[in-house]
């Protein structure tokens, strides 16, 4: 194992904290102002690096199913926890994704957005509509306004189905019906729940 480090630009500890509650950073320290992390692992990387090492190994970039469910999983307990300290990301790009040890996933992004108490987010500036977004977000036609938290569930559902073959494909697993609750339209009837 090598020591690993997180540096942030500034101070986060709901992120570091989110990050601790998942109990998979083997000896993890935190600076008093939560600007860094560090932890041991055998490996650690971005995860289009660890989708480059799996074309390398099965010429193609698609996650198996097990690591499908793993990457669900993962940041799903993730988000919980940030939402349990009242964060909340709007999307989740897979370029802050990061694969501790080959099969725990985290997500790092300094972009953390507060709850407020009607489980909303609140939308002051501009932001970009480039990657698959939540059908709430890409309704934003003026700020401020108030999304739902549950926009990351969305956006999670897609990152994990465009890891993997034809969601088609999938018709019957647990990780379909999983995925099919995190891309309902309406976000009150999304939810991560794995069955």
């Amino acid at each position: 194992m090598s020591k690993q480090t997180i540096q942030f630009s500034t101070p986060q500890p709901i992120l570091v904290n989110s990050l601790l509650d998942l109990n998979i950073l083997h000896s993890p320290t935190v600076s008093n102002n939560y600007t860094r992390l560090d932890f041991f692992a055998t490996d650690f990387c971005d995860f289009p690096a660890h989708l480059e090492r799996i074309y390398q190994k099965n010429g193609v970039k698609k996650l198996s199913y097990n690591d499908a469910l793993q990457l669900a999983l993962s940041l799903s307990e993730q988000i919980n926890h940030l939402e349990q300290r009242k964060g909340a990301y709007l999307t989740l790009d897979p370029s802050k994704v990061f694969v501790v040890d080959e099969r725990h996933f985290i997500y790092l992004d300094e972009q953390l957005f507060s709850l407020n108490k009607n489980q909303t987010i609140q939308i002051t500036c501009p932001f970009s509509k480039k990657r698959d977004l939540a059908p709430e977000l890409l309704a934003i036609d003026k700020l401020p306004c108030y999304i739902s938290h549950k926009c990351a569930y969305y956006s999670l559902g897609t990152l994990v189905s465009s890891c993997l073959i034809p969601l088609e494909q999938l018709k019957g697993t647990k990780l379909h019906s999983f995925l099919q609750r995190c891309l309902e339209k309406e976000p009150e009837e999304r939810t991560l729940l794995y069955l």
